[in-house]
């Protein structure tokens, strides 16, 4: 797990645009910083967000990391306004807060204790995917939120998974959480230096680009939702794309031509071979408009 420019200035903004930054935070796995305190200090007044006066800066637990200048976990969290900084982890040889298989129930000393609840790239490592959504929900405060950056397109044996964003966004709106950011990102594997194309996300607005239409370049997700009073862990969600699908008044409102094309014969078989002679990339290679650089 690691956080790199990109990856703090969305908690950047978060902080700057919510006010869910603050109190106690738990971190699935602890988080190797990209950063040195110069940058950390550099990228929050971009962001106009103020470090702490009295922020005493600790080097990585990493030795090369240190080596390089970069802060630790506590340090990144702690410049962010947080009081508490606490990692759970499945070994102790990081010196975690705790130790936890995520694929078990997590003890119920540890319900709800965290007001942010931090997967910088822990869960495409849990075989147990369902379990870590409901272990995240019981540690989680009322009102806390949770904060994913997984991994999706391109990561090829990084993990056990790589996710569509729409495992996020489906699973919480059905457990009634409330979602304050749902984006997608594209970056490379030098993604501490080279700069991170930011794409709003909501579900159907890439079902285009499903089949082989997003290139070569990496792709992450970032999804946060805050936990409601409403909000459960039981509800097994239907991915939505097939909800609008099934339902006749949804989907005609979606897209009334394509439903008009499907009950006519001709036109359907006309718009197939149309799809056959038009040039792939005419088809695929529209991505959603850029919302910001990082």
């Amino acid at each position: 797990m690691g956080t790199a420019k990109g990856s703090f200035k969305f908690l950047l903004n978060l902080k700057k645009t919510t006010d869910k930054m603050e109190g106690k935070i738990l971190q699935l796995g602890r988080q190797q910083v990209y950063l040195t305190m110069k940058q950390i200090k550099k990228f929050a007044a971009q962001a106009g967000v103020k470090v702490p006066d009295d922020l005493k800066p600790s080097p990585s637990f990493d030795p090369d990391f240190a080596t390089l200048g970069y802060v630790d976990d506590v340090t990144l969290f702690k410049a962010l306004g947080f009081d508490a900084v606490e990692s759970l982890d499945l070994s102790e040889y990081e010196d975690c807060s705790f130790a936890h298989d995520l694929n078990e129930p997590i003890p119920e000393k540890y319900h709800g204790q965290y007001d942010v609840i931090y997967d910088g790239g822990t869960l495409e490592h849990v075989f147990h995917f369902p379990n870590c959504l409901k272990n995240i929900h019981h540690m989680l405060k009322p009102n806390g939120i949770i904060i994913h950056a997984s991994p999706s397109h391109n990561h090829v044996d990084h993990g056990f998974y790589m996710f569509s964003p729409t495992v996020y966004a489906d699973y919480y709106a059905a457990n009634k959480y409330k979602t304050l950011k749902s984006n997608i990102f594209e970056y490379d594997q030098n993604h501490e230096k080279n700069r991170w194309t930011i794409y709003d996300y909501s579900p159907g607005s890439i079902d285009h680009l499903a089949y082989g239409g997003w290139g070569s370049k990496l792709l992450g997700i970032w999804f946060v939702a805050e936990k409601t009073k409403e909000s459960t862990c039981n509800v097994i969600p239907q991915q939505s794309f097939y909800k609008r699908t099934w339902n006749p008044q949804t989907a005609a409102k979606i897209n009334p031509l394509k439903q008009l094309i499907k009950r006519h014969k001709v036109l359907y078989l006309s718009a197939k071979l149309l799809k056959r002679l038009l040039p792939l990339k005419l088809l695929k290679n529209k991505k959603p408009p850029v919302a910001a650089i990082y």
